[in-house]
């Protein structure tokens, strides 16, 4: 059995399965915070479609939960990512509020047109990221699972081997609800024509609905759960 800090807080996967003989499995690892940092590490892994199972390659790419509050900015604010889900075959959703509040604002933080003290919903472009390929002898017998373990162990560790950087935001905005409790739950469809995402708070009570592909300034649907 393991204990919590030998668990991510999240793991959420996509298959790319366009390939031909091949798939790519895109994971999105959120491990947790630790000295008041923590990290979402994307990776890739490479399978043949009638293979055994095992990833004959891997790359990653280790992105600190931290947002520069401009593109010109070299200082951060730390973050804490609630939720994340893979929207579409190049962008990864993340709901994601400020670690400290308080410093977000009077940093006056703003990332694409939405303020720093609210909880947020922002887009990646995880497809377009520059992956880094593993080091030598750390494929040959690694499996999803088993790749989790490594990279929590490298984390506590302080050996990881990828330079982390801050989490590149395509764009964001605030949302309405969401704003207290420790949760979140995302849920998203990036099919054509109903592109939307449903972020639901940690009381199970306030639903809001988004739609990805409308202006920012555009009315949002906004629902209580009965009872």
């Amino acid at each position: 059995m393991h204990s919590s800090s030998d668990a991510p807080t999240f793991m959420r996967e996509r298959n790319d399965t366009s390939k031909g003989n091949s798939f790519l499995q895109y994971l999105a690892i959120q491990t947790p915070h630790a000295d008041q940092t923590s990290y979402l590490f994307l990776v890739r892994m490479h399978h043949a479609k009638h293979g055994s199972g095992l990833a004959h390659s891997i790359s990653f790419v280790s992105l600190q939960c931290c947002i520069a509050p401009t593109e010109a900015d070299e200082h951060t604010v730390p973050i804490e990512v609630l939720d994340a889900e893979f929207f579409d075959e190049q962008v990864l959703i993340i709901v994601y509020r400020p670690l400290n509040q308080e410093a977000g604002l009077q940093r006056g933080m703003i990332t694409n047109g939405a303020l720093s003290g609210a909880t947020s919903i922002a887009t990646i472009g995880y497809t377009n990221l520059v992956y880094e390929d593993a080091p030598p002898g750390h494929v040959a017998s690694v499996t999803r699972e088993g790749l989790v373990l490594d990279l929590l162990q490298r984390v506590r560790d302080e050996q990881i081997w990828i330079a982390a950087v801050p989490i590149p935001v395509i764009g964001c905005r605030d949302l309405v609800g969401c704003q207290g409790g420790n949760t979140v739950s995302l849920a998203v469809n990036g099919r054509v024509g109903r592109r939307v995402a449903c972020v639901l708070d940690s009381a199970g009570q306030a639903l809001e609905v988004l739609d990805m592909e409308g202006e920012e300034d555009e009315e949002d649907e906004m629902e209580t759960a009965a009872g």
